[in-house]
């Protein structure tokens, strides 16, 4: 049986992932220096701005799962101060 947890919803990043996902080591045999280079450039990069952003990391269909997990998150409270103000009309 296979300890790997598939990750198919925003939930599951609430989620212990360190531990479930093998960490990344560019010291590894067979890891390119073109790799290596990149992920120097995207540590960098969460130093020095917070974030990174890697292109084509998640499929079409798993950004479609994300941005309707989210929506409610992002347009929720605008939602319910609409409906709050309407009702004092």
């Amino acid at each position: 049986m296979s300890s790997k947890k598939e990750i198919d919803s925003i939930f599951h990043l609430t989620e212990d992932l360190a531990a479930t996902h093998k960490a990344f080591r560019s010291d590894e045999a067979g890891t390119s220096e073109v790799l290596k280079a990149q992920v120097a450039q995207d540590f960098e990069a969460v130093q020095e701005n917070g974030y990174v952003i890697i292109e084509r990391l998640l499929t079409a269909s798993q950004l479609e799962l994300v941005r309707d997990a989210i929506m409610p998150l992002r347009f929720g409270p605008l939602m319910s101060l609409r409906k709050k103000m309407a009702q004092r009309l």
